[in-house]
């Protein structure tokens, strides 16, 4: 547990998104939005598709403006009223 603690602190300090799991060749998967899900894949037409988005919000202070992160964040507030 703190082994993981360490490593989402290293992340948000590289600038990687809180909510960034793991990639493969075409996915990229991401803490879950919805309900009781562990986590939501995002799967791309290409290598060079998920390449693009990982560089622009997962790997970036830019993830605020990605669609998936936007939606966690709505949900999470909606929860919180």
């Amino acid at each position: 547990m703190g082994r993981r603690r360490n490593q989402r602190r290293e992340e948000l300090e590289k600038g990687m998104c809180p909510l960034f799991l793991h990639y493969s060749e075409l996915d990229i998967s991401c803490r879950a939005h919805v309900g009781d899900a562990k986590w939501t894949t995002i799967h791309y037409q290409t290598p060079q598709m998920r390449e693009l988005q990982q560089r622009c919000y997962c790997e970036t202070q830019c993830f605020r403006r990605c669609e998936h992160y936007l939606s966690w964040k709505h949900f999470a507030w909606e929860e919180d009223e």
